[in-house]
């Protein structure tokens, strides 16, 4: 699938660029339309008591998009992988360079179990083509850092999504609040990984305890003992 849009002022941040957390709601979109015009939207997940979820995503970045930018989004899926969906998209500028190159894990599961859903339950048969060549090498391993900082924050309606849960777009909103504008404006965001683990539930206390050495922030997400997710963002 293929889809241009243009990044609007309401999506950007103080820097003039698009928010992260935006790019990403919009490049999940695109997928999740990507995914009902292959046969398989609302009526077939939403509607049977089933959901969408993200477990993993890893994005090579060579430019952030800015405000008024007409942007364009190449995105389609991968075979299976027992029951992971890996999704491959690529964002492009106006004249058809690469602005940043990304692989998600997506998953299906009962949305009352919580437990995931194999593709062949729901006889997810779909065509996997490639639409476009991979250009940049996306290294999706997170390597923990040694955290010495802990800030806690409460999981409120609005971080909360259409899943009963914690955003995966809102670790990595969190995340850059940790490192605050003056950091951002002088740095480049070159890399980033997002591991989803369990589930953060409105009004939970959110524990990120977090490191920022060499220009990467490592930030695990906790809810007392239990792993919520790990974010990973390398800049330059």
């Amino acid at each position: 699938m293929r889809q241009k849009t243009r990044i609007l002022s309401c999506y950007c941040d103080m820097t003039g660029n698009c928010r992260l957390s935006n790019l990403l709601k919009i490049i999940q979109e695109i997928g999740a339309r990507d995914i009902a015009n292959r046969g398989f939207g609302k009526d077939k997940i939403f509607d049977q008591g089933m959901r969408w979820v993200i477990s993993r995503i890893a994005t090579k970045v060579n430019r952030i998009p800015a405000y008024d930018e007409e942007i364009e989004i190449v995105t389609f899926p991968e075979p299976p992988k027992w029951f992971f969906l890996p999704r491959y998209t690529v964002v492009l500028d106006k004249d058809g360079n690469v602005l940043l190159e990304d692989e998600t894990i997506w998953a299906v599961i009962d949305s009352k179990t919580r437990k995931p859903v194999l593709p062949s339950q729901i006889n997810l048969d779909i065509e996997y083509k490639d639409e476009r060549e991979k250009t940049l090498a996306v290294d999706s391993k997170i390597v923990p850092l040694e955290t010495d900082k802990t800030l806690d924050r409460k999981v409120l309606f609005t971080d909360c999504d259409i899943n009963q849960h914690m955003n995966n777009t809102v670790y990595v909103e969190w995340a850059c609040d940790l490192l605050g504008s003056e950091y951002l404006k002088s740095k480049k965001l070159v890399d980033w990984r997002m591991a989803y683990h369990t589930e953060a539930k409105e009004g939970e206390t959110l524990t990120m305890n977090y490191a920022l050495k060499d220009d990467v922030l490592y930030v695990i997400g906790q809810v007392g003992e239990r792993k919520v997710y790990e974010v990973w963002l390398k800049f330059e």
